[in-house]
């Protein structure tokens, strides 16, 4: 019987400095030609004793999603994967770990593989996912900046915010534009005032005696899905003090997939959890 593996979800955005914005009006780059283009022509990365690189493609050019690898070897000397193929061997030693990444560049979501030889936390190899693709010609020839950030599960939040006596203040931190984006709500006219005044990143803040519950509802949902971050503050019963509560504090998606999961088959797992 096949063995279940933890997948975590996170959101892959590319954006251009204010500086660079013109280059780019109208949002006229495309994004996932980007991100194939740096999955596909990465170099190695040296970082604290450890070579780390990407293998093992399985990349769908069509529907710009599929499958690669990210690893780790001791040394230069003792790489972890054949240089010849790309590939990392399945039987390697622990000692030269790695994990699977699920992609979508055409969503913008990946899902990364807990791999506990390669790092107990996923958000490490996740950043060092974003280092070596940064380094990529595609990305520093035209100034891009590349950003993989969790998506975060938002039911508890939902839940206390649905159950809360009071909401008395809200929040929700933001970035510039990107055309991906699924949010359709209000903080999508803050972003463009954003690029307006050549920001990079800003926060909305409500305060009321009694905000809305079903719009902090959606907007929070919204949130999750672009990798805002927001922060509620309410009271839980009659006579309570305001409690504050932060959705970046909230699990990562988890997704679990049988160990010889097919590609196909896990990216429509991926894809059906990021648009709950």
């Amino acid at each position: 019987m096949s063995k279940e593996k933890d997948f975590y979800l996170f959101r892959v955005d590319v954006t251009t400095p204010a500086q660079h914005d013109w280059i780019y009006k109208n949002g006229n780059i495309d994004r996932a030609k980007i991100l194939i283009d740096a999955t596909l022509s990465v170099s190695d990365l040296y970082s604290r004793g450890r070579n780390w690189s990407l293998g093992n493609y399985n990349v769908s050019m069509e529907s710009r999603s599929g499958l690669f690898c990210i690893g780790r070897s001791a040394s230069f000397r003792k790489p972890s994967r054949d240089n010849k193929l790309g590939n990392y061997n399945v039987n390697i030693d622990i000692k030269n770990p790695f994990s699977r990444v699920l992609f979508d560049y055409e969503l913008g979501v990946i899902c990364i593989e807990r791999n506990y030889d390669l790092s107990a936390d996923v958000e490490r190899v996740a950043n060092m996912l974003q280092k070596i693709m940064s380094t990529t010609p595609v990305f520093v020839d035209n100034g891009l900046i590349l950003s993989i950030r969790a998506v975060r599960d938002s039911a508890e939040l939902v839940e206390k915010i649905k159950s809360a006596y009071l909401i008395k203040k809200f929040s929700i931190h933001f970035t510039r534009r990107n055309p991906r984006n699924l949010d359709k709500f209000f903080h999508q006219l803050p972003k463009i005032q954003l690029e307006e005044i050549d920001g990079s990143e800003g926060t909305l803040s409500f305060h009321g005696e009694e905000l809305n519950k079903s719009k902090i509802v959606a907007i929070t949902k919204s949130a999750r899905v672009a990798s805002n971050n927001v922060f509620v503050g309410l009271i839980s019963e009659k006579g309570g003090r305001v409690i504050n509560h932060e959705l970046n504090r909230s699990p990562i998606v988890r997704i679990e997939l049988s160990e010889d999961f097919v590609v196909e088959s896990g990216l429509s797992i991926m894809r059906n959890c990021y648009g709950e």
